[in-house]
């Protein structure tokens, strides 16, 4: 008996293995992310006091942005690995929603930020994701593995 005719089918499609483990990896990045703005401008804003209102909620958008996303790509990954349509709707969504802001602050032009990075890696997300209902599949041919 060959090895070969042990092969079976694994059902579905590799995308969704490969954007669940991009969600999880872009969640870390995006968590990174995060952090290092908020720790640079929570003292600032908030700690000493010099800034209220709608100044400081705006200093502070980009890292609420970059926590929601990365906990939404970090709580989707698993389930997107498994192939469910409501993880990849949800991590659609807010993947696009970050894009087009951090595209917005990139054409902002903010000096000396990785807003460009994040940019890129979300964006490839959001390739990934859209790919799936567009029908597309990974690979051309039918998964299979060896028992």
């Amino acid at each position: 008996m060959s090895a070969f005719n042990a092969a079976t089918e694994l059902p579905g499609n590799g995308l969704y293995r490969i954007a669940g483990a991009s969600g999880g990896l872009l969640g870390v990045f995006l968590l990174a992310g995060a952090f290092g703005h908020l720790a640079a401008v929570w003292s600032p804003t908030l700690g000493e006091g010099n800034l209220r209102g709608l100044r400081a909620f705006l200093l502070l958008l980009p890292g609420f942005v970059l926590v929601i996303s990365a906990l939404t790509n970090l709580l989707t990954c698993r389930a997107l690995w498994a192939g469910t349509q409501w993880a990849l709707r949800l991590a659609l969504i807010v993947n696009v929603v970050a894009a087009i802001y951090f595209a917005y602050l990139l054409q902002r032009g903010i000096p000396n930020h990785p807003i460009g990075f994040f940019l890129a890696f979300v964006a490839i997300q959001v390739i990934v994701l859209g790919a799936i209902p567009a029908g597309l599949t990974w690979p051309a041919t039918k998964l299979s593995r060896l028992e």
